[in-house]
């Protein structure tokens, strides 16, 4: 086999080991930390004869903001908050750790500083992938189930990628989780030559502490939600509608004319909410597909389970100027 793709590791032996996923006909190349959640840490795409970063990427492992702790991260068992991270489950009070000390509560699950184990790699003519697996050996705070989760990232040929989850319940008893993604994407230095769209059906109010409070604002559903993210500050949570099997949300810059597309998985127990959100640096905007409801543990709203041995996956992606392809 031919192929024009190459999987390469970097810094192996230090927290820092990046595995790159290269297409050596365009430079197009993603790479993944193993040692730190399995995250994403950089995406060059191809658009307009120009290599393009579309993710804001680390550069080490000293995490001096929760902006930082959770760049790219994969969010489980839980995405988003969990008020005081107490919730109760088959008649049983649980005590998650508080990770936002600031809002007394605890956020996006226990992932991002875990060491993934390298699975496979695979390379073909049409892309090149890399699947990547974590298994919990003890009871979390708060979170006593034992699960393994599996996630492989895709770059194909078209310089799509491709994010594809895992959930196995390994423990005697039912668990339950909603999963999601933290990107930090960017098209350029500032948000602020952005804009917006995608198909929403509803707008989930938030209170002081970044949780529901029951609320919800129907939205027009034959309009797309499209918006200009000039003077914009988001910390929004929007239930999303879909004709098919996928969510599209696309970012385009007004300045240059590129244009993100990202999607994700649509359907029963799959990424129907959606989290908008604009760091203070205001150079990207999170585009954080989700499962659930924020404070899904208690308000249970999109929640799921799994029992002893199921299996449960979904995906999600993004490419750069998909229509000019």
């Amino acid at each position: 086999m031919n192929s024009h793709f190459q999987i390469n590791s970097i810094n192996e032996n230090t927290d820092f080991h990046q595995l790159v996923i290269k297409n050596t006909n365009t430079n197009e190349y993603i790479s993944i930390l193993p040692k730190l959640g399995a995250r994403l840490n950089a995406a060059y795409l191809k658009a307009k004869g120009k290599l393009v970063p579309v993710v804001v990427e680390l550069l080490n492992s000293d995490f001096k903001t929760n902006n930082q702790l959770f760049n790219n991260a994969l969010l489980f068992p839980f995405a988003g908050r969990i008020r005081k991270g107490l919730y109760n489950y088959h008649n049983h009070d649980y005590q998650l750790p508080i990770n936002y000390a600031e809002e007394e509560n605890a956020c996006h699950g226990f992932l991002y500083k875990q060491e993934f184990e390298v699975i496979s790699k695979n390379i073909s003519t049409q892309f090149a992938e890399v699947e990547l697996s974590y298994s919990s050996l003890k009871d979390y705070q708060g979170y006593p189930f034992g699960f393994k989760i599996e996630v492989s990232y895709r770059l194909n040929e078209n310089g799509e990628v491709i994010i594809s989850t895992t959930v196995e319940n390994t423990s005697k008893v039912q668990l339950l989780f909603s999963n999601g993604w933290h990107p930090y994407y960017k098209l350029g230095k500032s948000v602020e030559d952005l804009k917006i769209e995608f198909k929403g059906l509803e707008k989930i109010e938030l209170n002081e502490f970044n949780v529901p409070t029951g609320n919800r604002v129907r939205l027009n559903i034959d309009k797309p939600v499209a918006f200009e993210m000039e003077n914009k500050i988001l910390d929004d949570v929007y239930q999303l509608q879909s004709e098919n099997d996928i969510h599209e949300i696309i970012l385009t810059s007004k300045s240059t004319g590129l244009v993100l597309n990202h999607y994700q998985q649509a359907g029963p127990n799959k990424y129907n909410y959606l989290v908008l959100y604009t760091p203070p640096e205001r150079n990207s905007i999170a585009i954080e597909p989700i499962t659930s409801n924020i404070d899904s543990f208690n308000n249970k709203e999109d929640i799921i389970y799994l029992n002893p041995g199921d299996r449960w996956t979904a995906s999600y992606g993004f490419e750069l100027n998909k229509k000019e392809k």
